[in-house]
């Protein structure tokens, strides 16, 4: 069996903006090692300025949107959106893109994923909800007289 090429398995970072859809490519291995370090409370890499962070976490896409004057804050939300799902999923971008990164609706959402995790696994399956039909007869036999 021959791998799947990567773009074929693992979909690209899509993010809604007044009506347009812009597509954000995965962040590139150096820019990646880039990122880690200056997160790194301990590192003594100088600190990327805002523009540095936009373009790594955005690529290609934040010409697009300079083309099209998105609002600054879009913008910031797409950053740190396509951070959140470098480093930690898709899932989590996709809630921390809903609730525009407010750590109150992050939470809610990531209780209410809880709770329906919770509820799935707590649901029997099908076959075992059905219910038993009843045994005909007393259950006891009757003697035959010959």
């Amino acid at each position: 069996m021959a791998f799947k090429e990567f773009e074929e398995i693992v979909e690209p970072l899509v993010l809604p903006i007044a009506g347009k859809k812009y597509t954000v490519p995965s962040i590139g291995i150096a820019d990646g090692i880039r990122l880690a370090a200056n997160i790194d409370p301990k590192s003594t890499e100088q600190p990327l300025t805002n523009d540095e962070f936009r373009r790594i976490t955005l690529g290609t896409a934040l010409e697009e949107m300079i083309a099209d004057n998105v609002p600054s804050l879009a913008v910031a939300l797409a950053a740190q959106t396509a951070l959140v799902d470098y480093q930690t999923g898709r899932a989590a971008a996709e809630i921390f893109w809903e609730t525009g990164g407010d750590p109150k609706g992050m939470s809610r959402k990531v209780d209410e994923a809880r709770a329906a995790l919770t509820a799935a696994a707590m649901t029997p399956p099908a076959a075992a909800r059905t219910t038993r039909r009843r045994a005909t007869g007393s259950g006891t036999k009757t003697s035959r007289k010959s």
